[in-house]
Formats: C-alpha cells, structure tokens, sequence
C-alpha cells in the first residue's frame, strides 16, 4: 500500500466532512481505547472571527503577580 500525502483528495475529503475551510494543517489522533482528538489550523474569515467576539467579552486579562 503507498503513502497517502496532503495532497490525495481522501484530504480535502476529510475536511469537507468536518466542515473545515481555508485548512493548512490537520491533526487527527484516533488512538485505540482513547477519544479521538482533532487538531487544526486554518486562515478563518471575517465571520468566523465575529464569533468568538461574545465569548472573548466573557473573560479579563489580568497581570500576575
């Protein structure tokens, strides 16, 4: 069986099916008896920024000391 690179369209396949755009990086772990776990990077848009506006509002930065 051959390698699969980033480009095999098995790729964007896997984005399209998570619902990722604009993707430049793609981790996913499936460890035997473990949770799976998803890691990625992509160039969001002007929309998806604006959502993490009310969630950002919730928090204060503060120093420590």
């Amino acid at each position: 069986m051959a390698a699969i690179t980033s480009h095999d369209p098995v790729c964007g396949e896997i984005c399209d099916a998570l619902g990722l755009k604009r993707v430049t990086s793609l981790q996913l772990n499936m460890k035997l008896g473990e949770i799976v776990r998803i890691e990625a990077e992509y160039f969001p848009d002007k929309e998806d920024l604006k959502k993490l506006i009310p969630i950002l509002k919730r928090y204060e930065l503060k120093e420590i000391k």
